[in-house]
């Protein structure tokens, strides 16, 4: 822009020839009259709801019990604040998400006592002398459910958890 401002001295039309406005021509030239170079400005959006600290304090509190929801965090956060500072849930969940934690249903495993891994093999051993015709009027199904649903919790997604929903393992 500063090249076209000494060939042509009309913002206008150095505005048309790389297709902005000409008040931002006049800006940027008086930034670089003024300081030498051209800076954009600052942006003026919202303020943030939670300041740095209260974002370490968020990922401390949801690693050191990595069971807690965002409600659970919401109400420890929200408990000191006024009224008109209350956080939201999804405004949590998008700065943990921003300080790289994931939100992560834990898979959870069957208790295996040792009757329940003896039971599934007392049927076969005692049939073992069965012939074809026997094993063919055994009906075979799985219907049993291996994992309960329950609610997410928060992780890196590195430490052993289900990516997203919990999987049914047949044993």
């Amino acid at each position: 822009m500063v090249k076209r401002r000494e060939l042509t001295e009309k913002d206008r039309r150095i505005g048309q020839e790389i297709k902005c406005s000409h008040s931002v021509v006049k800006y940027a030239l008086e930034s670089v009259a003024e300081i030498g170079t051209y800076r954009m400005r600052q942006g003026r959006g919202r303020k943030q709801k939670l300041s740095d600290a209260d974002v370490q304090h968020l990922k401390i509190l949801s690693t050191s019990d990595r069971r807690k929801t965002t409600a659970d965090l919401q109400v420890e956060l929200n408990a000191s604040r006024s009224e008109s500072e209350k956080v939201s849930r999804m405004t949590i969940s998008r700065s943990l998400n921003e300080q790289g934690l994931n939100g992560r249903v834990a898979a959870k495993k069957q208790l295996l006592r040792a009757a329940n891994i003896q039971k599934p093999l007392r049927f076969p051993r005692e049939c073992k002398h069965w012939t074809v015709d026997d094993w063919n009027k055994v009906l075979w199904t799985d219907e049993s459910e291996v994992f309960d649903q329950g609610e997410g919790i928060w992780s890196t997604g590195t430490d052993g958890l289900a990516k997203s929903e919990p999987r049914l393992e047949s044993y």
